[in-house]
């Protein structure tokens, strides 16, 4: 693979990060392949694979699509990126939205919008607009400064951890998991049944559509409403937090 050089980067391109490398606008080459590709250290104008990657201190001037899983450490992309596989992602900014139709881990990560189909561990991150969290959301010493979208249904659940929110949506059914916020601020949470989840059948076991929901707020300030949606809410109050709003459909146990 070529690597973009200058006299600068000739001497130095170990040390170089992401983005002088991209501000160089050097004659970057696109990356297309069809299986397994590792990279580290330059410049690529866009990325296209067929297979698994791993990128080290690599910077992308436009998109990139993955048909496989990932690991990216200290990479840069200037337009969106999707990955139809896991992510595994540190000190990661992406320009514009991640897709990840896997389970996604990221560490210290910028992104425009993030969505992930498969669990979503999420730590230091930043997101400028959406995130959609479709197999459950652990997230911890983070800010979203746009609408946060939970699936806890399927098993899956919320677990929020010193972090800024402004309004969040949590869909459940009678198998989700755990719905916690732990020294967590959010102006307006709305939990709602899973608009699929009817009388069902796993094997020999039914499952029953939910009527119930328990939301637990540790140390946690909610500016607005908590609006349990055809649901018998239950919010359980730890540590001094508040519901500066109302509750709707639900009551408040304070412990």
């Amino acid at each position: 693979m070529k690597l973009c050089k200058n006299e600068n980067t000739a001497k130095h391109s170990e040390k170089n990060n992401v983005a002088a490398l991209v501000a160089e606008k050097c004659a970057a080459e696109p990356l297309r392949i069809a299986g397994t590709v590792s990279s580290s250290h330059t410049v690529l104008s866009s990325v296209h694979v067929a297979g698994s990657i791993d990128l080290l201190d690599v910077a992308i001037q436009s998109d990139c699509n993955i048909a496989g899983s990932c690991k990216f450490t200290d990479v840069r992309i200037v337009s969106d990126c999707a990955i139809a596989g896991s992510a595994k992602l540190i000190k990661v900014t992406i320009g514009g939205a991640l897709y990840v139709a896997g389970s996604c881990k990221a560490n210290n990560l910028v992104a425009e919008n993030a969505s992930s189909s498969g669990l979503a561990v999420l730590n230091n991150v930043t997101i400028d607009k959406a995130l959609d969290a479709w197999g459950g959301l652990t997230i911890t010493n983070s800010k979203i400064r746009g609408l946060t979208t939970v699936q806890a249904a399927y098993r899956g659940s919320f677990l929020a951890e010193k972090t800024i929110f402004k309004d969040v949506v949590i869909i459940v059914d009678r198998r989700s998991g755990t719905l916690t916020m732990n020294q967590v601020t959010v102006d307006f949470i709305s939990i709602r049944k899973n608009p699929t989840s009817g009388l069902a059948f796993f094997g020999l076991q039914i499952i029953r559509p939910v009527h119930k929901a328990t939301l637990v707020l540790d140390g946690t300030i909610v500016d607005g409403d908590i609006d349990f949606q055809s649901l018998e809410g239950t919010v359980i109050l730890r540590n001094g937090a508040e519901v500066r709003g109302q509750i709707h459909g639900g009551v408040i146990v304070t412990e």
